[in-house]
């Protein structure tokens, strides 16, 4: 059973809210696995006013109303009953984070696609359909939470993973297409675990290779075109944002951290300018997003070593 909402997510301008995407936690990569149970520490220590001059990576104020995770949270999950030590842990962290308050949210990449309604279960966590609606209100305003759109008193952000906006890549909309079929789904979950592990390796290596032929390419020509091809499509993002009737687009997947500003007209405000918001993969460093008060800050940090 999924237990993705149907309807728009509601909160108000006041409420302070993170997204992250793109951790690709495995256990080879400790650094990424601290950096982010510093994040969560940091979010508990804010929720209860207890400050830590040692992890507060968010800052004095809180509490943290909700923390969305946009996908590619790990780097690899061939299905909920391959539990292991580092996936229990994870969960564990999560699930303390989700009993001080602050509600946790996962929306499924390219990479973690089969995680489903057991472990969200374990961690404390809703899953989200991909897009997902999320509409902020002005506070003590009710008008927005009677309708599922956003109106003169809201404003409305479209939530998505981003890999369905890479239109131009071709190949890999194939792959998408038929990896995210039910049949397909439930073939795969039907092998052992050990083949599934190997199937996903292959994947993962095949991936690998092909983003090195890219990067070896001779011609600049031929690196620009993977380039392009491999980044959202602005037909995509404009449909998206139409069909969804928002201004603002939050989205992870392309590990091209950006905020892009769109013209306005003469009737929007700051706030409403249009923009897409893409937030950062975790590599070299950290990244998170917070939405609080209208302002939108994109936010990198050092991640130590382990």
């Amino acid at each position: 059973m999924n237990n993705s909402p149907s309807k728009a997510l509601h909160y108000t301008d006041e409420d302070r809210i993170l997204f992250i995407s793109d951790l690709h936690l495995e256990v080879p990569r400790q650094d990424i696995l601290q950096g982010f149970l510093k994040l969560l520490s940091s979010i508990i220590d804010a929720n209860r006013a207890e400050p830590r001059c040692d992890n507060a990576l968010l800052g004095q104020d809180g509490p943290y109303k909700a923390l969305f995770i946009l996908g590619d949270f790990f780097e690899v999950w061939i299905g909920d009953d391959h539990e292991t030590a580092f996936s229990k842990h994870i969960a564990k962290a999560l699930k303390a984070v989700a009993n001080t308050g602050t509600q946790l949210y996962f929306m499924a990449g390219n990479r973690d696609f089969l995680l489903g309604d057991q472990y969200c279960a374990a961690a404390g966590m809703t899953r989200l359909s991909d897009p997902t609606l999320l509409i902020l209100s002005a506070p003590n305003t009710e008008t927005a939470l009677k309708q599922n759109s956003a109106d003169q008193q809201s404003h409305g952000y479209a939530l998505m993973h981003g890999d369905s906006l890479c239109t131009d890549d071709q190949a890999y909309m194939q792959f998408r297409t038929m990896v995210r079929n039910p049949a397909w789904q439930q073939a795969f979950l039907s092998k052992p675990i050990e083949e599934r592990l190997d199937i996903a390796r292959a994947i993962r290596t095949e991936s690998k290779n092909r983003s090195q032929q890219a990067a070896d390419h001779k011609h600049a020509a031929d690196r620009e075109h993977y380039d392009q091809i491999t980044d959202v499509s602005p037909d995509s993002v404009d449909h998206q944002m139409a069909q969804l009737h928002v201004k603002t687009l939050i989205h992870g997947h392309t590990h091209r951290p950006k905020i892009h500003l769109y013209n306005r007209t003469d009737s929007d405000s700051p706030v409403d300018q249009p923009k897409r918001i893409v937030l950062g993969d975790w590599d070299q460093q950290g990244w998170y997003l917070l939405l609080h008060q209208g302002d939108a800050l994109l936010k990198s940090f050092t991640l130590d070593e382990p």
